[in-house]
C-alpha cells in the first residue's frame, strides 16, 4: 500500500491531545516520546486509508490497526502500552464531541505476560561464612551447607533424623514420598559443617530424633527452615533467597560441568525449571562433582 500524507484535520486533534497531556499531567520526556509514536503510527495508518478527519474512522478500522501492530510481533507489553495511548486520544476525540463511540469497544487483548527477573547470583562462600562457635550458627551453617551442596528440597531437610547421616561412608539417607529412597554423598565442607554442627546437637537433650532442631529441642519446620534462609538472604542483601532458589543454583552448577539434565533429575526426585546455563561460581565445584558422581558412576555428559 503507497503511504500518504495526513492532512491537517487528523494532524491537529493528535497535536492538542500530546499538548494537554503535556500541560496537565506533567508528563516525563520520554513518556510524551511514546504516546508521540503511538499516536503516529495511528496517523500514517489512518491516512493509508485515505481517511480526511477522525469522524470517517470506523471501529473495524480502528481494531485493524491493533492487529496490524500484533502482526509485526511487538511484545505484549509494548502492544498494550499503544493501545493504552490509543484508547486515551479516542476517550480525547469523544470528549471534544469529534467522534461518538468508543472504536476500540470490542477490542480485547491477550493478558501481559509476567517474566520473572534472574535470581541474583548467589556467592555460596559468602552464603556459609557463618560464625559456628554456638548452636544457632553452626546449625545454620550446615543447614545451607546441605542444600546447597545437594539440592534436596526443604521438606526433605525437615524430616532428616540424626541416623540420616552416615560419616563412615559420607552420605545422607533421604526417604522420599512417591519416589524412590535416595543416598547422597556429602561434599567435604558439608561434611565439616554437619559434623561440627553434630558437637551441639548431641548436646542437646531432644526426644525428638529429628537432625535440624530449635533451642526448645523441637524439630525444625518447613516453615522455620524457610525463615532462617530468608534471614539469611537478608543478611546477603539477597530477599528473594530461598531453598528453591539454592536448589537452581545447585542445578545451574551442574548444567554448567555438562552434567546430563535427566541425570541431575533423577537425583533430585524432582524436576526443577533449568533457567539456562551458569557460569560455575563456587570454588568448591569439584568437591561438588565428585560427590554427584560419587552417587551416580554412570552420569554421562550431555
Amino acid at each position: 500500500m503507497v503511504s500518504f500524507k495526513a492532512g491537517k484535520q487528523l494532524a491537529l486533534p493528535i497535536q492538542q491531545y500530546l499538548h494537554q497531556l503535556q500541560k496537565e499531567r506533567r508528563l516525563a520526556d520520554n513518556t510524551l516520546l511514546n504516546y508521540r509514536s503511538d499516536l503516529r503510527a495511528l496517523l500514517d495508518f489512518v491516512a493509508d486509508y485515505r481517511i480526511g478527519k477522525w469522524q470517517q474512522l470506523s471501529a473495524k478500522q480502528a481494531l485493524a490497526f491493533v492487529s496490524d501492530v500484533q502482526r509485526q510481533q511487538r511484545s505484549t507489553a509494548t502492544t498494550a502500552r499503544l493501545v493504552s495511548s490509543i484508547r486515551g486520544f479516542f476517550s480525547y476525540l469523544r470528549q471534544r464531541q469529534i467522534i461518538d463511540t468508543d472504536l476500540l469497544l470490542n477490542l480485547q487483548l491477550p493478558a501481559p505476560t509476567t517474566i520473572k527477573k534472574p535470581a541474583a547470583a548467589i556467592d555460596i562462600k559468602a552464603l556459609l561464612d557463618i560464625p559456628t562457635d554456638d548452636f544457632i550458627g553452626a546449625r545454620d551453617r550446615a543447614l545451607l551447607a546441605l542444600i546447597s551442596s545437594s539440592g534436596i528440597q526443604v521438606a526433605e531437610v525437615a524430616a532428616l533424623d540424626m541416623f540420616s547421616v552416615d560419616f563412615a561412608v559420607k552420605a545422607l539417607r533421604i526417604e522420599r514420598k512417591n519416589h524412590p529412597s535416595a543416598t547422597i554423598s556429602l561434599a567435604e565442607n558439608t561434611l565439616v559443617a554437619v559434623k561440627n554442627w553434630f558437637s551441639y546437637r548431641s548436646a542437646q537433650l531432644a526426644i525428638d530424633p529429628a537432625l535440624f532442631i530449635s533451642r526448645s529441642g523441637r524439630r525444625l519446620s518447613i516453615r522455620a527452615i524457610q525463615q532462617r534462609i530468608h534471614a539469611r538472604g537478608r543478611q546477603l542483601g539477597l530477599p528473594g533467597l530461598s531453598a528453591n532458589a539454592l536448589r537452581q543454583h545447585y542445578c545451574q552448577q551442574l548444567m554448567a560441568a555438562d552434567v546430563n539434565i535427566e541425570v541431575i533429575s533423577q537425583h533430585l526426585g524432582k524436576a526443577v525449571g533449568i533457567r539456562g546455563p551458569a557460569a560455575v561460581q563456587n570454588s568448591d565445584i569439584q568437591q561438588l562433582l565428585a560427590s554427584f558422581n560419587q552417587a551416580h558412576p554412570r552420569a554421562k555428559k550431555r
